[in-house]
């Protein structure tokens, strides 16, 4: 793409006599000799910087927005903040309208969240799958689990993989809910016997929906944390054959509580309260032209 300078550039070296002329305050126009048309260009192309501040600066966690914010805040506007719960974006617009006097809102800092390998793991892994692959998917999370214990989810695991040539079959309900299976070795391994597998009626895991994700700690402190997700057991047995799985519980209503949470923390760094809305459109100045 052909930068403003670069555009100048080649009008001098197509043309030893540009015509330079001041349009506006801030805009200046070159008017070449073959065809007497000509360009509009920023005062600001012909100099050494920009007339303003302007951009987008994006950010991934709360501290780094609002450090952005307050070293970039213009010294007669005040930030706006906007919270945007619908896609969780937080937008600082640092020269938004105030009053009766407008600003072109191209000036911003941007958080964009970004999932943690093992919210993403947990959330992309939901439904039914193989002994092993479940067995699998427990060893690759085991520092996830708060209950059952990392040890019992391990040893969970260790049976599935075990028992994948065995045959299952639906067992009891035990009085703490769990659930009891029962599988036949088909091909006896070191002496194997009939043995059972008791699966809880779900697991509680602790997790960071993206990150920086906090949480008040008891003195009232902002503090990096992991968010408590249940996840519901599920499994069916056709012919033999256990399929295992589970199920988040509302996984969307945590991340949207981890992402109130966001919003809170920078609204007290930054002494602003932000509006629960998407930010607005950036302003665009209207097109001109020069003519013969």
């Amino acid at each position: 793409m052909t930068t403003e300078a670069e555009a100048v550039a080649d009008l001098v070296r197509t043309n030893n006599r540009p015509h330079i002329h001041q349009v506006t305050s801030g805009l200046v126009g070159i008017r070449t000799n073959h065809d007497e048309s000509g360009t509009l260009f920023q005062d600001e192309a012909l100099g050494a910087g920009p007339a303003r501040p302007k951009g987008v600066v994006l950010v991934n966690d709360a501290d780094s927005f609002a450090r952005a914010v307050t070293q970039r805040t213009l010294s007669d506007v005040t930030p706006v903040l906007y919270a945007d719960e619908s896609t969780m974006d937080l937008v600082a617009v640092l020269n938004d309208d105030h009053g009766d006097e407008p600003g072109w809102r191209d000036y911003r800092v941007v958080l964009k969240l970004r999932p943690t390998p093992e919210w993403e793991r947990w959330t992309s892994r939901e439904g039914l799958h193989s002994q092993q692959t479940f067995a699998e998917h427990v060893e690759d999370s085991v520092d996830d689990f708060q209950d059952p214990s990392q040890a019992d989810m391990l040893s969970l695991a260790q049976t599935f993989t075990a028992s994948t040539t065995g045959r299952f079959k639906a067992g009891s309900n035990l009085s703490n809910g769990a659930r009891q299976l029962t599988f036949e070795e088909e091909v006896q391994a070191e002496g194997g016997t009939d043995g059972t597998v008791t699966i809880p009626r779900s697991m509680r895991l602790g997790l960071r929906p993206f990150y920086g994700a906090v949480a008040r700690d008891e003195n009232g402190e902002w503090r990096q944390t992991r968010f408590a997700v249940e996840a519901l057991f599920k499994f069916t047995i056709r012919e033999g054959t256990l399929k295992i799985g589970y199920k988040l519980v509302q996984p969307d209503e945590i991340r949207r509580a981890a992402y109130k949470n966001l919003v809170e923390q920078v609204s007290e760094q930054l002494a602003l309260s932000a509006l629960s809305a998407p930010a607005p459109d950036v302003r665009h100045a209207p097109p001109l032209t020069i003519g013969t």
